[in-house]
C-alpha cells in the first residue's frame, strides 16, 4: 500500500510528467512486458496514448541505420514482450487500435509446453496479434554459452518461427537480458538487424542497434506505477539509492 501510494503521488503531483517531458520528448522509450491479458493491455493502451506515441521497433530501428532521426515523433514509444506466455493469446488492445507490439518467442517445447507459454499449434493465433520475434530456442543465459553455442540458439529459433510462417524475423531480445560480445557478434553473422537487451534507460539516433535498451515493466501494475516506471523516473530513483 505504501509503494502504492508512493506512485500516485509521483504521478498526480506532476514529477513524472515533468521527467517525461524532460528525458524523453527527443527519445524513443522500449517498453518490456511478460504476462499480459486482455484486461491488462486494455489499461496500458489506454493510459499510454494520452502521453506517448505509438511507433513500431521496425520504424525505429530504419530512423537509426538512415541516420534519420527527424521521422520519429516526440515521446516515441515501442511495446515488447518476451516469452510469449499464454496470457498474451487474450492482449488484443494493441492489434486493435493499430500499435504494432512484438512478441519475443522462444521454440524449445520446454518454453512452448502448452502451460505457461503458447504451443506450437497457438503461434499462429499469437501472431495475430502481434510481430513474432526470436527469443532464442531454449532460453539460455546467452553470457554462459560459447559463441557456437550462442549461434545455434539463435539460428535454431529463427528457422522454427520461419518455418512456421511467423513472418521475418529480423529482432533477437536476449533472454534474461544477459549477453555478451558473442552475442551481439552472432547476430550480426546471422543477419538480425537489431537485439534487445534489459539495459535500462531510453533509445535515440545514437543507440547501438545491437544493445537496445528498453525499461521493464511488472506483471500486475497500477495506472499510477504504470506511467511512473515508463517514464523512467522510478529507474532513475531508484539508481540513487
Amino acid at each position: 500500500m505504501l509503494k502504492r501510494g508512493l506512485f500516485a503521488a509521483l504521478r498526480h503531483s506532476g514529477v513524472a510528467g515533468l521527467y517525461r517531458r524532460i528525458m524523453q520528448r527527443k527519445k524513443a522509450t522500449i517498453i518490456l512486458f511478460h504476462e499480459m491479458n486482455h484486461e491488462q493491455s486494455q489499461v496500458v493502451y489506454s493510459a499510454l496514448y494520452k502521453y506517448y506515441n505509438f511507433i513500431s521497433l521496425e520504424n525505429l530501428v530504419a530512423a537509426i541505420e538512415s541516420n534519420s532521426w527527424e521521422q520519429i515523433p516526440n515521446y516515441a514509444l515501442v511495446v515488447t514482450l518476451d516469452d510469449g506466455r499464454r496470457s498474451n493469446l487474450s492482449a488484443s488492445a494493441f492489434a486493435e487500435n493499430g500499435v504494432e507490439a512484438i512478441n519475443f518467442v522462444s521454440s524449445s517445447p520446454d518454453r512452448l509446453d502448452g502451460q505457461k507459454f503458447v504451443t506450437e499449434s497457438e503461434l499462429s493465433e499469437l501472431g495475430k496479434l502481434f510481430d513474432i520475434q526470436s527469443h532464442t530456442h531454449s532460453h539460455p543465459n546467452l553470457s554462459q554459452l560459447s559463441k557456437t553455442m550462442q549461434l545455434e540458439e539463435i539460428r535454431k529459433n529463427i528457422d522454427f518461427l520461419h518455418s512456421r510462417k511467423a513472418g521475418m524475423i529480423k529482432y533477437v531480445a536476449f533472454p534474461y537480458g544477459q549477453y555478451n560480445q558473442d552475442s551481439v557478434d552472432a547476430c550480426k553473422e546471422l543477419g538480425v538487424r537489431a537485439s534487445l537487451t534489459v539495459d535500462s534507460g531510453f533509445v535515440d539516433a545514437d543507440s547501438d542497434l545491437y544493445r537496445l535498451k528498453r525499461l521493464c515493466l511488472p506483471n500486475s501494475f497500477s495506472e499510477s506505477e504504470l506511467l511512473v516506471k515508463v517514464s523512467g523516473l522510478w529507474n532513475f530513483l531508484q539508481r540513487k539509492h
